[in-house]
Order: C-alpha cells, then sequence, then structure tokens
C-alpha cells in the first residue's frame, strides 16, 4: 500500500485478526473492527499472548467510522458485498472513505455473488 509503519490502518471486518495482528507485529497501528464478539475475544487472546497493543472494536462495517482517522483501511476475505440491499454496500464505502486521511488507500478483496 506504500504507507509507512507506524501509519494507522483499519481492518474492518477483522474477524479473529489474522492481518490485524500481522500488520501491528510489523509496526502499523491497527484498529480491528468486527461485529462478532467471539472473532474479537479470540483476537484479543491472541494480541496479548504476541504482546501486540491493537484496538478491537465491535461494531457493524455499515455504521462504523471515525472521520480521517486512518492511512488505510483493508477488507479481506471477501467480507464486503454480502448485504442483501446495493444501499448498505455503499454506506459502507462511505464510511471507508469518510474515516480515511486525505489520500488514504482502501484495500477491498470480494469475490462476485455468483460465485
Amino acid at each position: 500500500l506504500g504507507i509507512e509503519a507506524s501509519s494507522p490502518i483499519l481492518d474492518l471486518g477483522c474477524g479473529i485478526g489474522r492481518h490485524t495482528l500481522e500488520l501491528a507485529h510489523r509496526g502499523f497501528t491497527v484498529t480491528g473492527v468486527d461485529r462478532t464478539q467471539t472473532y474479537l475475544n479470540k483476537a484479543r487472546e491472541k494480541a496479548r499472548i504476541g504482546g501486540l497493543e491493537v484496538e478491537f472494536v465491535q461494531a457493524d462495517m455499515r455504521s462504523f467510522r471515525r472521520t480521517g482517522a486512518f492511512e488505510a483501511v483493508i477488507n479481506l476475505f471477501s467480507s464486503f458485498g454480502y448485504f442483501e440491499n446495493p444501499e448498505e454496500d455503499r454506506r459502507v464505502v462511505e464510511n471507508v472513505y469518510d474515516s480515511l486521511k486525505p489520500g488514504g488507500r482502501f484495500l477491498v478483496e470480494m469475490m462476485g455473488k455468483e460465485v
């Protein structure tokens, strides 16, 4: 993504923290957001064991935003694009855009609904 270590990154739909923790290990300031508390509990435990400082937030990506807070937002493992109403997908993208600093980057991995 071409951003400096220690830059703030949002892992949106972080699950059990696979990417969140790796980014923190590499020196980034990472916030992991997921709506499933069980996943976040596992991620917090892994961070504790690894001695990593990570903020984990239980929230829905359709409503989570922190205006201008992140250099990058990642959304991996096809956790985007599955809402029934396209307006909900649009809300997620608007929240991401609002949460990025000027010039920030959004990396999203997704498969089509047909797959």
